[in-house]
């Protein structure tokens, strides 16, 4: 993309251009190459010609930085240090082989001081209310921006709270477990279908009450399709890891090597037994409500909420780590095996951003699980 081209010289005539056009240098820099750094004093406006470049802001009290914009070809920076006179408030660096067009704006404003000719001091003129608008357009955005970034602290601190309490009532409750058994007669299972539910529903308030449309939280109809069939195909790896995975704890555990791998390998008779059909109903709906909760409103939030070039792992890892604690009224190491089948779902979530896909796929992994392969497991 030529420069001329740019929308900050849509209003330039062609003798304008060419006047700009004889003061204009063209540098190229390399994958980590500073352009400018943070607190130099500005001469040059900068429009990127080719390439990548990234923004980045020192920290207050140290010299970490961190990168707070990506711009590409198309793009122009420096305007606001050459507009008000104060130091770059930020450093510019190479992300690939890039190509710069820089206008030295002081060079150009002693010209037109110079008085060399009225078409230069003309030049000058416009290129400083161009920037001047180009900024006030930045700075409305900006605003927009930080209305978003308040709406996102927001929704996470509203998430945490949630989070927080419900998490709080679940250790408390299992806690309390030992002392439940002897007067109540309920089973693990039995105990997790009202848990799922309190979270089910805290997801759904929160979700609803964020501001951001549901297509952001994964609940889309676009993409439906595509989302199911490669989920579908993608958990048959998954179903052939979660037997191995059993396989392997048996041989490791004197007195289980001899149990067979399959609970229930005749299938069809499995499906006759009475209450299965009720069972598999409840599990659905419980792998919708888990999902709802763990990939579409925590590690949307988190893919959201944090920054830097691990965010996405982070919010994969920590949704993860929470699918997994909510399944410690099953047994410890129920709970601890969980953990990889929640990473991959986390990870097909990001992929897809459609919980369609996700959804389908726990519920063909725990309904395989729980209905054939068989939940018992060594202690």
């Amino acid at each position: 993309m030529r420069w001329q081209s740019a929308k900050l010289f849509r209003e330039f005539s062609e003798a304008e251009l060419e006047c700009l056009e004889g003061f204009v240098d063209v540098r190229s820099y390399e994958p980590g190459q500073y352009v400018v750094r943070e607190g130099e004093l500005a001469s040059n406006l900068y429009f990127i010609q080719r390439g990548t470049v990234e923004i980045l802001k020192r920290e207050t009290n140290g010299h970490r930085e961190h990168r707070v914009a990506i711009l590409r070809a198309g793009d122009t920076m420096g305007e606001m240090a050459l507009v008000d006179g104060l130091p770059r408030t930020a450093s510019v660096r190479a992300k690939s082989n890039t190509e710069l067009v820089a206008i030295p704006v002081n060079q150009l404003r002693r010209a037109a001081k110079e008085g060399t000719t009225p078409l230069t001091e003309r030049t000058y003129q416009k290129l400083i209310l161009s920037m001047s608008e180009f900024l006030v357009v930045r700075l409305r955005e900006k605003a927009d921006e930080s209305l978003a970034a308040v709406q996102g602290r927001v929704a996470m601190g509203s998430l945490v709270v949630n989070l927080l309490t419900l998490l709080s009532l679940y250790v408390l409750l299992l806690g309390g477990l030992p002392y439940l058994e002897p007067r109540v007669d309920f089973d693990a299972a039995q105990l997790s279908i009202p848990i799922q539910l309190v979270f089910g529903y805290a997801a759904w308030r929160f979700i609803r009450g964020s501001g951001y449309p549901l297509a952001f939280f994964g609940v889309r109809r676009r993409g439906i399709t595509s989302a199911l069939l490669e989920a579908a195909l993608l958990s048959i790896p998954l179903l052939g890891l979660v037997t191995l995975a059993k396989w392997a704890l048996f041989q490791l555990t004197p007195g289980y090597r001899q149990l067979p791998l399959f609970e229930h390998s005749a299938v069809l008779q499995r499906l006759l037994e009475p209450n299965v059909y009720k069972w598999l109903i409840i599990y659905s709906v419980s792998s919708l409500v888990q999902e709802l909760t763990v990939r579409g409103a925590l590690q949307s939030t988190l893919e959201m909420f944090l920054v830097g070039p691990s965010s996405r792992r982070n919010a994969i890892w920590v949704s993860a780590l929470l699918f997994s604690v909510c399944h410690l009224h099953m047994s410890f190491l129920f709970a601890a095996l969980s953990f990889l089948p929640g990473l991959y779902w986390g990870w097909l979530f990001s992929r897809q951003r459609n919980l369609a896909g996700v959804v389908v796929s726990h519920q063909v992994v725990g309904a395989y699980v729980f209905f054939i392969l068989g939940s018992y497991l060594p202690s």
